[in-house]
């Protein structure tokens, strides 16, 4: 956008209005740097660029772009700063072969019980087995109460 003179002067224009209209900041995006300046100058709010040029007040880039998440493609104005997207997928195809062959959870990923509780636990858990298999035995036999 601005590529034209009608169109940068049009973005001047609508930068005006916003900021008159209340405004606390607004954001040039994909723009001719040349035009983003200009509109910066006019402006006494701050600009924030994103593909604009480094004379705007400040500069924003998406997270997902400049980190390199998704690799298919990548906007003009961003500069990918790393490729996340390739460490990711090595982290979870480790994630899933762990996972598969029972390397985790490990002891150290799951939380303790105190030897006491865990035998009243089997405890209890055999008790209500052994009182099942009971009442089983009733409802077989006809005996329900």
């Amino acid at each position: 956008q601005g590529k034209t003179a009608k169109q940068a002067l049009r973005l001047v224009e609508d930068a005006l209005a916003v900021q008159e209209a209340g405004a606390f900041a607004i954001v040039l995006e994909a723009m001719p740097a040349q035009i983003a300046e200009h509109i910066t100058q006019q402006l006494s709010v701050p600009t924030i660029g994103i593909g604009a040029g480094v004379q705007c007040s400040g500069q924003v880039l998406v997270l997902n772009d400049c980190l390199g998440l998704f690799d298919r493609f990548v906007p003009k104005f961003t500069k990918q700063y790393c490729n996340l997207n390739q460490i990711m997928t090595n982290a979870l195809q480790q994630y899933h072969v762990d996972v598969k062959t029972k390397q985790f959870p490990a002891p150290q990923n799951t939380y303790p019980i105190d030897q006491v509780q865990l035998d009243k636990f089997w405890q209890a858990v055999n008790s209500a087995k052994d009182q099942d298999h009971v009442d089983q035995e009733k409802v077989a036999s006809g005996h329900l109460g």
